[in-house]
């Protein structure tokens, strides 16, 4: 069976695009030699799949203008590069992530498109790294605050519905203490709909939040849970958060997880892929 792996990264604005007179890509033993520019993005995606010989699929539309300019690249490291400006998954024909590469599936930003993608060997293997800590124990930052959290307490006397509506609506409030307070009593009340609640809690403003959140989700259904872990994973802006993500899903032991871990091995921060590449050995 094949290994799946997965990149989310960040998006940029865009626009136009120039078709060239012809692309003139080389593919042989793993590696891609090519000198392209001002191709569409899709079309020289092609280009690559048709020499490489590995099925394409997208989803959107893939305007950029892309350019590359590479000898003997690792065919991964190439489409790492290309499409940093998007998510994409590519699985491979062996048992590890150094398959050949036999399907490409590449998804195209909701929001504003990257006008340009240019690849040229001094890219190839190219890391960058950062982290930063998170605050110390959230209190409310005002005594009106103080009150809202305080209020919370009355939603232990609602029933179900009423109290994780309440609950929820909390999780909104502009002092991060209330914010932290509500998440943790949607986690005493359970269910579908306060586990939705929570998993909004991943794209909190507060890196203290987001790591509430989504450590609180694991510990509600691990499975369902997934999702929010990858979205901190692939896209948080903490580095450190990636990191506590990547030692939650650690802590199990199925195909989800071993896949997300492979993919986060490839990641282009130093620390986040050398974590996963020891936690995917362990």
């Amino acid at each position: 069976m094949g290994v799946l792996l997965f990149c989310t990264l960040m998006q940029m604005g865009g626009a136009a695009r120039a078709e060239p007179h012809s692309l003139e890509v080389s593919y042989m033993q793993g590696a891609v030699s090519a000198s392209v520019e001002g191709a569409n993005l899709e079309r020289l995606l092609a280009e690559l799949a048709r020499a490489a010989q590995f099925e394409l699929t997208s989803f959107g539309e893939l305007d950029a203008d892309a350019s590359l300019t590479v000898t003997a690249a690792p065919l991964a490291e190439v489409l790492s590069q290309l499409l940093r400006d998007y998510s994409f998954a590519y699985q491979t024909s062996g048992e590890s992530q150094q398959g050949r590469i036999v399907r490409l599936f590449v998804f195209a930003a909701t929001g504003e498109t990257p006008a340009t993608v240019s690849v040229d060997g001094s890219d190839i293997g190219n890391t960058s790294n950062g982290a930063s800590e998170s605050g110390p124990v959230l209190e409310p930052a005002s005594a009106a605050a103080a009150e809202r959290r305080l209020a919370l307490e009355s939603t232990y006397s609602l029933d179900q519905s009423d109290a994780v509506s309440q609950l929820a609506d909390a999780a909104s409030d502009p002092d991060p203490a209330v914010r932290s307070a509500a998440m943790a009593m949607l986690a005493e009340r359970g269910g579908e709909a306060a586990f939705n609640a929570i998993a909004d809690g991943v794209g909190d403003p507060e890196p203290q939040l987001r790591a509430q959140a989504m450590e609180t989700l694991v510990a509600m259904d691990r499975q369902r849970a997934y999702p929010s872990v990858g979205r901190v994973m692939f896209g948080d802006p903490d580095v450190s958060l990636r990191l506590k993500a990547l030692r939650l899903l650690a802590q199990s032991e199925d195909e989800v997880s071993a896949v997300l871990l492979s993919a986060a091995a490839q990641d282009s921060v130093e620390a986040v892929s050398k974590l996963a590449t020891e936690l995917a050995g362990q």
